[in-house]
């Protein structure tokens, strides 16, 4: 998978474990399965768009702190030059 969805990914399951939370658990809370989430975790299956409110909620995101991880990603794509 490609760098966004590996950053998102890591920060998803850094989020998890700070909320004490398996995968197991998350999962059941996003209704996906528990090898999902760990395809997600690691970068190896991206997060589908509608699948975001649902991780938000469970792992008590604030959206401007997704938005910044997405955007920084997004600049280290998009960085021109040496």
């Amino acid at each position: 998978m490609d760098d966004i969805s590996k950053r998102i990914g890591a920060f998803f399951k850094t989020r998890r474990k700070e909320l004490g939370l398996t995968q197991v658990q998350l999962a059941r809370k996003v209704k996906l399965s528990r090898s999902c989430i760990a395809s997600i975790e690691t970068g190896r299956q991206g997060i589908v768009l509608s699948q975001v409110p649902a991780f938000i909620q469970a792992l008590k995101i604030d959206r401007r702190e997704l938005g910044e991880v997405i955007a920084l990603e997004l600049l280290k794509i998009h960085r021109v030059g040496p």
